[in-house]
């Protein structure tokens, strides 16, 4: 889809341009969340728990208009310089211009539109024998904690109240469903799957 191979690479603890999250970002559209995104395809999308932008991004490089949500500081602060790194390394400005990163609490956010595709991926615990934890997971424990029911209870409620198309929500394979909520139906990979809840027309 495009080619983005000679980017200079940077030591910084956080990176687009590193490892695997590069060779994510240079498959694009055969990610599974890009195809799942597909019928709101070059429209908005609202990305309510951006973390570290790696899915924002990603889906921002293959033409969708996000917004990006993040609540805690440090984590937008790391993401914000990371986006400008990459801006600056890749030329790709385009990109960039099309996420709207804010610092704000997603449960307390007002929206002042309907998105097409509003995505959630509320961390989840890590487990007791988990394989070797990526830099990436690393700062996200660091500075993030796991919902509390309650809190994924106003996530998913708010969520469909802005969703015209479709909430996505990432989990662990065999993690229970989102405020114990059912999905519409669900895309399942070997370690991660998506729950999509259609909303109405």
């Amino acid at each position: 889809m495009f080619s983005i191979y000679n980017a200079r690479m940077t030591s910084s603890p956080f990176s687009f341009t590193d490892g695997a999250y590069w060779q994510r970002l240079k498959k694009g559209q055969h990610e599974r969340l890009v195809k799942l995104c597909k019928p709101a395809r070059h429209s908005a999308v609202l990305d309510m728990t951006a973390g570290l932008l790696q899915d924002s991004l990603i889906l921002a490089r293959c033409g969708y208009q996000v917004t990006a949500l993040e609540h805690n500081e440090a984590l937008y602060k790391i993401a914000q310089n990371a986006l400008a790194r990459f801006t600056e390394e890749t030329g790709f400005q385009d990109t960039s211009a099309r996420i709207q990163h804010l610092l704000t609490e997603a449960t307390e956010w007002m929206a002042d539109r309907h998105y097409d595709v509003v995505y959630l991926d509320p961390m989840f615990p890590e487990r007791e024998k988990s394989a070797a934890v990526t830099k990436e997971a690393q700062l996200l424990q660091r500075h993030e904690r796991p919902a509390e029911a309650s809190e994924e209870q106003l996530l998913l409620k708010q969520a469909l109240a802005i969703a015209s198309k479709r909430v996505i929500v990432k989990r662990p394979l065999h993690a229970p469903f989102l405020a114990e909520q059912k999905p519409s139906f669900s895309d399942k990979g070997k370690a991660i799957r998506y729950d999509i809840y259609l909303t109405p027309a």
